[in-house]
């Protein structure tokens, strides 16, 4: 039986609440940055742009490539975990990929990416679509996680990095003891058949592929921050930004507001470290367009382009 999960309309009520903790979040975050900058030294234009111009001729293309090579390896992901059930080339993961981040811009934490990859398949592949982006999501998420403990345990926070470790054991020892209870039609065992399905070599790819992306996002914010604040510290401030993406991740908010959770945790992370907090606002916005903005314009323009739709051939699967 293959992974199914279950997604049913919520109350209004529900609804209601959970926007409003959202909107709550991305509203703390936003004063958090503004009292922070407001009491913050006022920043030296004429010496950012000083240093900008005498680094920018090698950093800015490397940062620019860093954002290419970001959704590359997203692309191969994709494209990793499609194709040895079905054909699939890469000029199609691409179009979903791009596409997919422009139907999740404006839900909350990009759930619409789902469905932005699921109408490019007949609708009885929609479950098995979800199921193998879920599994592409929850590697990077691992990924990003497996770093924030890192960055937690040389930053010294090592009671909280304990904590979240024996939280996990009771979470998997949970999820072992009642994985045959079926919760509105959906089982963990289930779960775990659908991932077991997949081919070891190719979940190791996307694995690698997961750490490669958050390689390319990670250095590429501290080459923004270097750009504008060259005496930064590198094994102090990766520490610091492997716990703005765990927490990032984790944090309730809508995509096209993501910079400003990111902000204002980066502000609280970075800040330490002698950082001005103009500096990480300014890298943190010029992230966000470069990662965000850019390839959901792209994601848009492949769907005015191919205005996908629900296939009604099915393509030959495995599961």
């Amino acid at each position: 039986m293959y992974f199914a999960p279950m997604f049913k309309r919520p109350y209004k009520a529900k609804q209601i609440g959970l926007n409003l903790v959202k909107i709550c979040w991305i509203l703390g975050a936003v004063w958090y940055i503004s009292n922070r900058l407001q009491n913050s030294p006022s920043l030296h234009w004429d010496q950012l742009f000083h240093e900008i111009a005498q680094h920018a001729w090698w950093v800015v293309p490397g940062i620019l490539m860093l954002s290419v090579a970001n959704r590359f390896f997203e692309v191969l992901k994709w494209h990793e975990l499609v194709r040895w059930w079905q054909p699939f080339n890469r000029k199609e993961a691409s179009r979903q990929v791009f596409a997919a981040l422009s139907v999740g811009l404006f839900t909350p934490n990009g759930l619409g990416e789902y469905l932005g990859k699921a109408i490019f398949f007949s609708k009885k592949e929609t479950k098995k679509i979800i199921g193998l982006n879920l599994v592409c999501n929850g590697f990077q998420a691992s990924v990003t996680g497996f770093f924030g403990l890192l960055g937690a345990l040389y930053l010294g926070y090592w009671r909280p990095v304990l904590g979240v470790l024996i939280g996990l054991l009771f979470f998997v020892l949970a999820a072992y003891l009642f994985r045959l209870k079926a919760i509105k039609g959906w089982r963990i065992a289930d779960s775990v058949a659908f991932v077991q399905q997949i081919p070891t070599a190719v979940k190791n790819r996307v694995v690698l592929g997961s750490f490669l992306r958050y390689l390319c996002f990670s250095q590429q914010y501290y080459a923004l921050l270097w750009l504008f604040c060259p005496e930064i510290p590198y094994l102090d401030s990766l520490a610091a930004l492997s716990l703005v993406y765990a927490l990032a991740a984790v944090a309730p908010t809508f995509q096209f507001l993501d910079f400003a959770v990111k902000g204002s945790l980066a502000v609280f992370w970075l800040s330490p470290f002698g950082v001005n907090e103009w500096v990480i606002v300014i890298a943190t916005t010029v992230g966000w367009l470069l990662n965000t903005v850019l390839p959901v314009s792209l994601g848009a323009f492949y769907l005015i382009k191919w205005k996908p739709q629900w296939k009604s051939a099915s393509a030959s699967s495995k599961f």
